[in-house]
């Protein structure tokens, strides 16, 4: 559901804090993919009482689910979880609000706060004064003076028309930061942004008739721009179980991430082993189709061709890529020798292919491959058909005024995604092709 309120009520968090504590929550995201993240809530946090707003969802769910399902998460960018909501016109209220939570409760010793202040249209205006006016309640909260902090847990406080909502980071890094790897090369695409577009292929593959039937069996997987090969991470990670279930010999695996989470590390919390509530039956059979089609088109993957520019990039696809197991085989080519390296496996065989490409937005990175000219997405697109003679292509390309690019013949566009990337703004665009239709 959507919610025209920007401040929409919230459950205040209690103590002590259990694994079946009822709480409210919030998921941030990048605006665009809420549509995408709300599935996510529901899937993996066990949400309910959903509210979708822009740049990010509000929902209820137990503690357990949020923490065992945060290192699950594809699309959020942070969790965050609704400690208190309040009236406030002045800061002497602000202050005697914050001062009254039982952050003792809550918190881990030697865990202090560091705050980050929103306001519209209140009374409060002084985004400095909010920060200072918690920070010093903080204090104030403790029996005895507190120890000096070794760690610090993100305080987010929104006033917005004199009501005063309080949230506290679950995530500590932003959650694209998957740990698994830190060697990402220039202007790498976000996997939050990767995974919410290999999501939305997944979804046209699985739903499409044509398409279902296409990737049926074998097929390919191509990468013509790869850098890390972002995509082909992403979508390895999505087919897999969440954490806990047993993963079959032909999933694919990867290397337990090394980051940690701030719900473990900043909280106090008991572990009661809370089951997550059962969902209507209707839901639950439609997760459970969902994944176990997603997997079922994974374990399809004959190959992926992964190929750049760069050879220091294609090593670090190749040490990106090196935790996951599966039946596929990886070939990682430089640009230039593509055709010599492939001959005529380059031209389309049996198996339908998916393509993946992030170019040069002509921004960060310029130069010939740069597409922010009607003529660069043109000339891109045509070469991608000439070359790959894909069956499904997703492709980001930012967002021009005027002269519209010529789409080659026989690609049909689906339903894009639109979003921002590092303040620029982008449009991920999806298109199928029935093979024999299709030419430049």
């Amino acid at each position: 559901m959507s919610e025209d309120s920007k401040q929409p009520r919230i459950q205040k968090l209690t103590f002590p804090l259990k694994d079946s504590t009822v709480a409210t929550f919030f998921i941030v995201v990048n605006p665009g993919f809420e549509v995408q993240a709300e599935r996510e809530a529901e899937q993996i946090l066990d949400a309910d009482r959903i509210v979708v707003v822009n740049g990010g969802i509000q929902f209820d769910s137990t503690w357990g689910a949020v923490r065992r399902g945060q290192p699950n998460l594809k699309i959020a960018s942070r969790v965050l979880v609704r400690v208190d909501q309040f009236g406030a016109r002045d800061f002497q209220k602000l202050f005697r609000k914050v001062a009254n939570l039982p952050w003792e409760e809550w918190l881990k010793p030697k865990v202090g706060l560091s705050v980050r202040a929103a306001s519209h249209t209140s009374r409060l205006r002084i985004k400095s004064g909010i920060e200072e006016s918690v920070v010093e309640a903080f204090k104030k909260s403790f029996k005895a003076p507190p120890p000096r902090p070794v760690k610090e847990v993100m305080c987010l406080v929104r006033v917005e028309d004199d009501i005063c909502t309080i949230s506290l980071d679950l995530s500590g890094d932003l959650l694209h930061k998957r740990g698994s790897h830190t060697d990402v090369g220039a202007a790498p695409l976000r996997e939050t942004w990767a995974a919410s577009i290999v999501d939305r292929v997944f979804e046209i593959a699985t739903t499409d008739e044509k398409m279902r039937n296409a990737f049926s069996k074998k097929w390919q997987w191509i990468e013509p721009m790869a850098g890390t090969a972002v995509f082909l991470r992403e979508a390895l990670s999505i087919s897999m179980k969440p954490m806990g279930q047993k993963t079959t010999a032909q999933q694919p695996t990867a290397e337990t991430p090394s980051r940690e989470f701030a719900i473990d590390t900043c909280f106090k919390f008991e572990k009661d082993n809370d089951e997550l509530k059962e969902k209507p039956k209707a839901k639950k059979i439609l997760v459970e189709n969902k994944s176990q089609n997603v997997q079922t088109l994974v374990q399809g993957l004959s190959d992926a061709v992964i190929v750049d520019r760069d050879e220091a990039q294609l090593e670090r696809g190749r040490k990106a890529l090196a935790g996951y197991k599966g039946n596929f085989v990886a070939h990682f080519i430089l640009a230039d020798q593509v055709k010599s390296t492939l001959g005529n496996s380059a031209k389309p065989k049996a198996l339908p292919r998916m393509v993946f490409v992030n170019p040069p937005w002509g921004q960060r990175l310029k130069g010939p491959d740069a597409t922010d000219s009607a003529d660069g997405q043109t000339r891109l697109m045509a070469n991608i058909e000439k070359t790959w003679q894909p069956t499904l292509v997703a492709i980001i390309f930012p967002r021009i005024a005027g002269v519209k690019a010529k789409v080659p013949k026989g690609w049909t566009e689906q339903l894009p995604l639109d979003f921002r990337a590092g303040g620029i703004p982008v449009k991920a665009r999806f298109f199928t092709i029935e093979r024999g239709s299709a030419s430049v």
